[in-house]
């Protein structure tokens, strides 16, 4: 991508952008409206963080005591990631705000 020109802000606020700054602009902004909508609705999966200090202690009690109950010797458990979540990717919010600002730089939708 080659470097456009900035836009110009005028002391009464108003923003002038260079007609190859705007282009440029355009561009990029079907590009990213492109790129939310084909991520709508797809999942993804966040991995699971490591249990805590607490969790670990607690399922080695757990095999403690069952390993007791039963006249065995328990083994030790070491830290285990909790299972992924898995969630669907909502859009929605930022494909309207894409779609505003398409309409307010480039009088369309």
């Amino acid at each position: 991508m080659n470097p456009a020109l900035q836009a110009i802000r005028q002391p009464n606020g108003d923003l002038l952008i260079p007609a190859e700054t705007a282009h440029l602009l355009e561009l990029v902004l079907e590009r990213l409206q492109e790129e939310v909508d084909n991520m709508h609705g797809k999942t993804f999966a966040e991995p699971g963080a490591m249990e805590t200090d607490r969790e670990t202690a607690n399922r080695q009690d757990s095999v403690d005591k069952l390993s007791a109950a039963m006249g065995i010797d328990g083994h030790s458990v070491s830290p285990r990631r909790r299972p992924d979540t898995h969630q669907l990717v909502d859009s929605t919010e930022t494909r309207e705000l894409l779609k505003a600002v398409s309409s307010l730089l480039f009088d369309r939708a």
